[in-house]
């Protein structure tokens, strides 16, 4: 007997309305989740979101009320059960007014005109939190006026964020350990109920309800979390909140570890549409990178000072920018190769999952080698995948980076990028192409096509073009690209690899991704001999299964 047929066997013949309302949950959780749905004690988050959904999709007041009745009585019969520890009717406060009928209309009535305006004012806002994340080393600075900028495109007057201890510690002002191991970072208008204690009321332990979510990995992107608790101790504490009661979290992960949430509040829990939760996801990647860059960058800083002890440990840093083990993707080979003429290296590549199941290729040479170029290719690096996750395209992408570098970076320094967004289930290459060596697209056939560039270097030109080009991956097609220090390798005679040579040991070369490489490393390998690498070397190689 499946869960529904048990719970029924529990009602009277004439309460079948309430098995019908579950059932109907049961469907919106199903189409949710994309899987079968089984109660679980961390439910609370999902039916706020169905309580909303019925709201907006205009359902009345006495309906959601049977409903919700329905699901209090289903979640109580589940817990007596024992198929569950925690009832999530038993803990928060669902009974609060919602939104009229005429404010859920006139929401849903906005004029294209306004809609398509607050999607501009996101991207501006995204842009803008780029250049400001990326162009200080002011970190708690830089916080501040993101979050200013956060609340501001959102319409709200406040805002916090909170950081864990290893990343508190690159900027803060002393090295006392803060009084809850999530320290506040950075704040926006903070009500006087929230401040009225040194340190603020808010950073008091134990963890509140963002917090647990968080640190339980129960938080992967945007959510509302509805009622704060921070709040909620605040106002019984007599605390002055200006009516502020529900917040929505972010959480900021990188590399899959939590640097800490941001929150965003206001006086409604049904105020945070799905753009509003989006729109916030995109911005906690966006600072989690810069959180991750500044991290490292520190790390680099203090490495400089200790440059004759710390340049092997520098390379390690950056190595661990690069992906540790390739991703996979239906369909497709992958293989990298990244060699580093000095302990580090101006090379790097990347590949990395985006929205909509597209994934991103990117491989880029700085113009100066060693720590200097190391950390301008960590800055490049992260630019490009915090923009990669919400501009339209690669050429979208690089425009914006190029605006953040030319802008921002004060050194000589400048890059050449290929960047490709991959359809992996079609084999659709969207590219574009900043002034890098053309990749070679080897095809089943063995004829060999060459992607062109699209537009100039990164980092040098305010004003530059760049367009977008695409190729098709058919099986059996391989897409090699490399950075000149393969091609400039030089030789005891003093000859250089060459285009050519290159052309030639692909065109011969068949087999896996894993296989082009070995090839290509062996040969250029045995043509350098003894002669010290005078380049950064990085090679990677697509391969769509035959």
């Amino acid at each position: 007997m499946d869960l529904l047929e048990d719970f029924s066997s529990s009602l009277n013949p004439h309460h079948n309305q309430i098995l019908v309302d579950v059932a109907e949950y049961f469907d919106w959780m199903v189409g949710r989740q994309e899987a079968e749905f089984v109660p679980t004690d961390d439910d609370e988050l999902d039916l706020r979101a169905y309580l909303l959904h019925l709201r907006v999709s205009g359902a009345g007041r006495r309906g959601i009320r049977r409903k919700f009745n329905s699901l209090r009585r289903f979640y109580g019969w589940v817990t007596e059960k024992g198929l569950i520890d925690y009832d999530p009717f038993s803990g928060e406060e669902f009974d609060r007014p919602i939104l009229t009928r005429d404010e859920i209309r006139r929401r849903k009535k906005m004029a294209p005109e306004a809609v398509q305006q607050r999607e501009l004012t996101h991207l501006r806002a995204l842009h803008e939190l780029a250049q400001q994340l990326n162009s200080t080393n002011n970190v708690r600075a830089a916080l501040n006026d993101a979050l200013e900028t956060l609340a501001v495109a959102m319409h709200l007057e406040t805002a916090w964020m909170y950081v864990m201890p290893d990343i508190y510690h690159q900027f803060a002002a002393t090295p006392e350990r803060p009084p809850h191991d999530f320290a506040l970072a950075a704040s926006y208008g903070l009500p006087p109920g929230l401040q009225r204690m040194d340190p603020c009321y808010i950073c008091q332990p134990p963890d509140c309800h963002c917090q647990l979510l968080g640190r339980s990995g129960r938080m992967r992107r945007a959510v509302n979390v509805v009622e704060c608790t921070r709040l909620q101790d605040s106002a019984k504490a007599d605390g002055d909140n200006r009516g502020l009661f529900f917040h929505a979290s972010t959480p900021l992960i990188a590399s899959g570890r939590l640097l800490g949430i941001i929150n965003v509040a206001t006086d409604e829990w049904q105020f945070f549409t799905a753009d509003d939760l989006q729109f916030l996801s995109m911005v906690g990647s966006q600072i989690a990178v810069t959180l991750e860059w500044a991290y490292l960058y520190d790390l680099a800083r203090v490495q400089r000072e200790r440059l004759e002890r710390e340049l092997e440990m520098a390379r390690d840093v950056q190595a661990s920018l690069l992906p540790k083990r390739l991703p996979h993707i239906p369909g497709f080979e992958l293989a990298a190769g990244w060699h580093a003429a000095r302990e580090v290296a101006g090379d790097f590549y990347d590949i990395f999952p985006l929205p909509e199941g597209r994934w991103g290729l990117v491989i880029g040479d700085v113009s100066d080698k060693g720590a200097p170029a190391a950390l301008y290719m960590t800055m490049v690096h992260s630019l490009i995948r915090a923009t990669a996750a919400y501009a339209a395209g690669p050429a979208d992408t690089l425009l914006i980076v190029n605006d953040s570098l030319v802008e921002k970076s004060d050194s000589d320094m400048f890059v050449s990028v290929f960047l490709g967004f991959l359809e992996s289930d079609i084999g659709l290459l969207n590219y574009a192409n900043a002034g890098h060596d053309p990749p070679f697209l080897r095809r089943h056939t063995g004829e060999i096509d060459r992607l062109v560039r699209t537009g100039p270097i990164l980092g040098v030109f305010e004003e530059i073009t760049l367009v977008d080009k695409t190729a098709k991956l058919d099986p059996g097609d391989a897409l090699l690209a490399y950075t000149d220090g393969v091609t400039d390798a030089l030789n005891s005679a003093g000859e250089e690899y060459g285009t050519l040579r290159f052309l030639d040991i692909v065109r011969r070369t068949t087999g896996t991704a894993g296989h082009y490489l070995a090839k290509i490393e062996a040969d250029l390998s045995a043509f350098i001999g003894h002669e010290l690498q005078t380049d950064d070397v990085t090679l990677l190689a697509i391969k769509a299964y035959a």
